[in-house]
């Protein structure tokens, strides 16, 4: 009996050894740029499942790791975004829209939640260290309100109080 269990030991080992070549095989097919693509289409899905927005999935609610998945996101949509079609691309930042508005959803439903407890925590998001919400666009990338604003206030200065 006992030469049959090491027997069916080491079938499964040589199986699962099998299984992992072969794996390796298909990830050497792929391209550096299709298995981002995959990468990047399963993140939304583990985003959403971490932000806990319904009853399943509240006990899955996790926004250190929505954060990291939206940031992701942002950071492969523009690392692809050269070599994606424009409507793919257009689709994605759509997503990512969706994504962060969403978590904002989030961090309003755990505060609320916490603070029907009675246990209101002092933050129950800590901004990214840049300062920004998951995935936005930096101040660097996009005309600024204050610019905007100082050159609409050109010529016309109050006079002081």
């Amino acid at each position: 009996m006992a030469d049959s269990t090491n027997s069916s030991g080491e079938d499964r080992q040589r199986i699962e050894q099998e299984f992992l070549e072969r794996m390796q095989q298909e990830l050497l097919r792929l391209s550096v740029q299709d298995h981002l693509s995959g990468v990047l289409r399963s993140l939304p899905s583990i985003a959403f499942q971490r932000m806990g927005l319904s009853e399943q999935t509240r006990a899955d609610r996790d926004l250190e790791q929505t954060r990291i998945a939206i940031d992701a996101f942002r950071a492969l949509v523009d690392v692809l975004a050269g070599s994606l079609p424009r409507d793919e691309v257009a689709m994605y930042r759509s997503t990512l829209a969706q994504m962060q508005m969403a978590f904002v959803g989030a961090i309003d439903q755990q505060k609320e939640e916490a603070a029907g407890e009675q246990a209101v925590p002092e933050a129950a998001y800590e901004p990214h260290p840049s300062g920004e919400a998951p995935g936005a666009v930096s101040s660097d990338e996009t005309e600024t309100e204050t610019e905007a604003e100082a050159e609409g206030k050109t010529g016309s200065e109050s006079e002081p109080e």
